[in-house]
């Protein structure tokens, strides 16, 4: 049983889950940890079927964990597969068996139609299939005292900021639902990733509900990460939220008090710019930088397909075309304006076209998804000038969903 030619690379089947389950414990948790089964769930989906193992005879010796999702970014919807717990046995390490596992994960994605791969990790890896860093987000941390002039910044309304109940399921669903870039969840997804703790329980950490109501109705929800017991400390960390930022500003202040937390970590989107005035005004500033993890752009035409109705509600004034993928993942764009509106402008071609660019798989992640204050080249920062360019939003991907 040496070299690669004893591994064979497939889709786990249903018999298989024991041993895949019992690797991926092994490699990813310790005593007292939630098993990985439950923290990641639809990894282990006989019903989605959709991670890959690597095979020597009958023995599983690798895992890669596959999730099929939804992502709304205004009202476009886009294909989406999220990957992660990818390991190997040790005994079959350094022999290629991830790389053979990337390789039929990809061709999975592509079948399936997908038109973007979400990727938990930045490894070497992940940068040989083109998966690379992608977008922006912003990461503050907040102390006691921001946490205090958060509660002093809420108006005196009759708001009542509690822990969820039972009864709330409904409302949950309808606010998290008004979440403009967000993954797509039923109220049975929202409530099975909640009682999962996907990320939190590696952190040894479990997951709360806060809400803030008034009159029945409720204003907004947070999902907050907290020590499991007082052993491992008092830091806290923000999940998910949903509704009026000024009262989810409100609620992580009143989470961090009931908890007696030092501080919280508060990822968020470079878009959600009303969360981060909230911030500022309570004198915590917020550290921008890229997402966590690597995205891969699998299908350029279909994703520019399915973010049309995204750009058109943006008020965009031309439409990107895709002239060219190329097989190292660079791709050949134009940008057409005033198609069948008249005389062309000066230099503009017959069919509407400004012009054509040949862009790297790094710089055109960087034009799709860069946020307007980030730092392009000097080739996006030439192209943005003369074409006009609208950055897509992305959902934090360390949320509910992290996979």
């Amino acid at each position: 049983m040496t070299g690669e030619l004893a591994i064979q690379v497939r889709p786990v089947a249903r018999d298989d889950w024991a041993q895949a389950i019992r690797l991926v414990n092994e490699v990813f948790r310790e005593e007292g940890e939630r098993t990985m089964e439950i923290a990641f769930a639809r990894s282990f989906s006989d019903s989605l079927g959709q991670s890959i193992g690597a095979f020597a005879g009958d023995r599983i010796v690798g895992f890669m964990g596959l999730v099929p999702s939804v992502m709304r970014i205004g009202p476009a919807f886009v294909s989406v597969y999220q990957l992660g717990q990818v390991c190997t046995h040790p005994e079959w390490q350094g022999r290629g068996v991830a790389n053979r596992m990337m390789e039929a994960a990809i061709a999975r994605i592509e079948e399936a139609g997908a038109s973007l791969l979400f990727v938990s990790g930045a490894r070497s890896l992940y940068a040989r299939h083109r998966c690379l860093r992608y977008g922006g987000m912003v990461k503050a941390a907040l102390g006691r005292e921001s946490a205090e002039r958060l509660g002093r910044l809420t108006d005196s309304e009759e708001v009542v900021l509690r822990e969820r109940v039972a009864a709330d399921w409904f409302r949950l669903h309808e606010l998290d639902r008004g979440t403009a870039v967000r993954f797509e969840r039923s109220i049975w997804d929202l409530a099975d990733l909640i009682a999962s703790e996907a990320f939190a329980s590696g952190e040894r950490q479990r997951h709360r509900v806060y809400v803030a109501e008034r009159d029945g109705d409720l204003l907004a929800c947070i999902v907050v990460r907290v020590a499991r017991d007082r052993e491992r400390g008092n830091r806290m960390g923000l999940v998910e939220w949903a509704g009026d930022t000024e009262r989810v500003a409100a609620l992580v202040g009143y989470a961090m008090k009931l908890h007696a937390a030092e501080a919280c970590e508060v990822p968020f989107g470079w878009q959600e710019e009303a969360l981060r005035r909230q911030l500022e005004a309570a004198a915590c500033i917020g550290d921008s930088q890229r997402m966590p993890g690597t995205i891969r752009v699998i299908d350029s035409a279909r994703l520019l397909e399915q973010l049309e109705p995204f750009y058109l509600a943006q008020g965009a004034v031309g439409r990107l075309k895709l002239v060219q993928t190329w097989q190292d993942g660079s791709v050949t764009i134009g940008w057409t304006k005033g198609i069948g509106k008249g005389a062309r402008a000066p230099g503009e071609s017959e069919d509407g076209s400004e012009g054509l660019a040949t862009l790297s798989a790094q710089q055109w992640s960087d034009w799709l998804f860069s946020p307007a204050e980030s730092e392009l080249d000097a080739v996006l920062r030439e192209l943005e000038a003369r074409w006009g360019r609208i950055p897509v939003p992305l959902p934090y991907p360390g949320g509910l969903n992290y996979v």
